[in-house]
C-alpha cells in the first residue's frame, strides 16, 4: 500500500492494485476563483489510471468538475447516499457509469480486493478502505462537524469495526469564503491560530 497527500483533500491510495484517489481537485480555482488548490502534486497523478474515487460532498473543492473530466470514466466512483439522487444523476450526466451511493455503517467491494465502508459524522461523511491487509481512514474536515459526544461515538463504531487503522488523513480547516492561507505583519497571526481542539484531539486518540 502507498498513500500519497496530493493537496487540499486529495489523497492518492495504491491498493490491492488500485489507484484511488479522493475528493480530487487540482484542476484549477473553485467557487468563481476565490479559492484555489495549493501547490498540487498532479504530475505524480496518472488521472487516467485511476480505478476509484470518492467524494465526501457536493462542495466545489472536493466536487471539482474540471478535475473529474480528466479522469477515465471507466473509474467507480463511491459517494454517501443522499436525501435525492442530485449528486449521483450530476456524475452520470457527465460520463460516470459507474456510481455507487454508499449507506451508514455498510461495507462494499468497491473494486476487486478493496473494501470500503462509510460512516455519517454530523453534516461530514468519513470512508475506510481496506485492502493489502491494511486500513484507511479518511476523515476529511468530518471531525469538525458535531460535539465531543458524537466524536466519541463515531471512534467507536470505527473501533469496533476495524482492528487498526493504519493511515488516517483529517484535515483541519473551515468551509469559509475567508482563504485559509492568509499573511498577517503582526501579532494578530498568532491570535487567529487559537482553535479548540480538545475534540479533534480526542477522536484521533480513540481511533489510532
Amino acid at each position: 500500500m502507498h498513500v500519497r497527500y496530493v493537496g487540499h483533500s486529495c489523497l492518492s491510495i495504491e491498493m490491492a492494485g488500485q489507484r484511488i484517489l479522493t475528493n480530487p481537485w487540482w484542476d484549477g480555482p473553485a467557487y468563481d476563483g476565490l479559492w484555489c488548490p495549493h501547490h498540487p502534486r498532479v504530475e505524480e497523478n496518472d488521472p487516467e489510471m485511476v480505478s476509484l474515487v470518492f467524494i465526501t460532498d457536493e462542495g466545489e473543492d472536493h466536487l471539482h468538475v474540471p478535475t473529474l473530466r480528466s479522469l477515465s470514466r471507466q473509474a467507480t466512483i463511491l459517494v454517501p447516499r443522499m436525501r435525492d439522487l442530485t449528486l449521483r444523476d450530476f456524475l452520470i450526466s457527465i460520463g460516470f457509469q459507474n456510481v455507487i451511493e454508499m449507506a451508514h455503517q455498510r461495507t462494499y467491494e468497491a473494486t476487486p480486493g478493496v473494501l470500503a465502508t462509510l460512516y455519517r459524522h454530523g453534516e461530514g461523511n468519513l470512508l475506510t478502505l481496506q485492502g493489502d491487509g491494511r486500513t484507511v481512514l479518511h476523515a476529511n474536515s468530518a471531525v469538525q462537524t458535531g460535539r465531543l459526544p458524537a466524536l466519541l461515538r463515531t471512534s467507536r463504531i470505527i473501533q469496533s469495526r476495524h482492528a487498526s487503522i493504519d493511515v488516517m488523513f483529517a484535515s483541519r480547516h473551515n468551509h469559509s469564503w475567508v482563504p485559509d492561507c492568509v499573511s498577517f505583519q503582526d501579532d494578530t497571526q498568532a491570535d487567529a491560530r487559537q482553535w479548540d481542539k480538545k475534540a479533534e484531539l480526542r477522536f484521533l486518540e480513540l481511533v489510532a
